[in-house]
């Protein structure tokens, strides 16, 4: 067997070994034990707060419709009992911006 061809072997067994480890477990809990009732979000609505400006290169329009696209997808979900609305900004609750300032809308 060639240096290279060597080489490759002991890459692809190393890759293997590694992501023999990196396994995802799943839910930790998805059922009260006890009485075997699946755990479910309380009935609703779950505010959804945004940022005062935008994200990134886009304007706050932009992100504002992005996220309530995203929770309409969340709240179509049939078997899903979460159920989210877009309540305003952080400065409605008196957040400040993730970037620790406050920030103004474009």
């Amino acid at each position: 067997m060639s240096g290279l061809a060597r080489a490759g072997l002991l890459m692809a067994l190393a890759a293997v070994l590694a992501s023999s480890n990196a396994r995802g477990a799943g839910p930790l809990s998805i059922y009260d034990a006890a009485t075997r009732t699946p755990y479910a979000w309380p009935k609703g609505d779950v505010p959804v707060y945004v940022d005062d400006s935008g994200f990134g290169p886009l304007t706050k329009a932009q992100a504002d419709s992005m996220v309530a696209y995203a929770i309409s997808q969340w709240n179509a979900v049939p078997t899903s009992s979460f159920h989210a609305v877009l309540a305003g900004n952080f400065s409605d609750i008196g957040l400040r911006s993730p970037t620790g300032c406050r920030s103004r809308p474009r």
